[in-house]
């Protein structure tokens, strides 16, 4: 049986990289609206070019990408906690100068957008593992 997240990874195969539209961030947040029914980036604005997005970090008062997840979601104490769609951040990133990158968890790989492609990586390039059923308020 084929489920939401299936379909999800199923069309962004084939759905090119773009910044804004289809990048580490807007692919995870997809993930998790999906899931969840909430959208968490909603609020946050638009950006065309990681330059932009990495601004627009800044002006929101976070200084990375784990910072930004972990205001919004409890982090796992272990990889081994991982369900189909949590989300991971990596400081091992697929091909941007970004200091990290967010992937979601999916059938026991760590999986997201690269320029070339969806690229589906080994959960242990995961640095910070995050359940996003487990919501913070405020």
């Amino acid at each position: 049986m084929i489920n939401k997240l299936d379909e999800f990874i199923e069309k962004k195969l084939r759905e090119p990289f773009k910044y804004g539209v289809n990048d580490c961030i807007t692919f995870s947040a997809q993930a998790i609206e999906l899931i969840t029914g909430i959208n968490h980036i909603k609020i946050v604005g638009t950006w065309s070019s990681e330059e932009e997005a990495a601004k627009l970090l800044k002006k929101m008062g976070y200084n990375s990408l784990s910072d930004v997840i972990g205001s919004r979601f409890r982090q796992h104490s272990h990889k081994y906690k991982l369900k189909d769609g949590d989300v991971v951040v990596s400081d091992q990133t697929l091909d941007r100068k970004f200091k990290e990158q967010t992937l979601i968890y999916y059938k026991g790989k760590l999986v997201g957008p690269a320029k070339d492609g969806l690229h589906f990586i080994n959960v242990d390039q995961g640095k910070y593992f995050f359940d996003i059923k487990r919501v913070r308020i405020g």
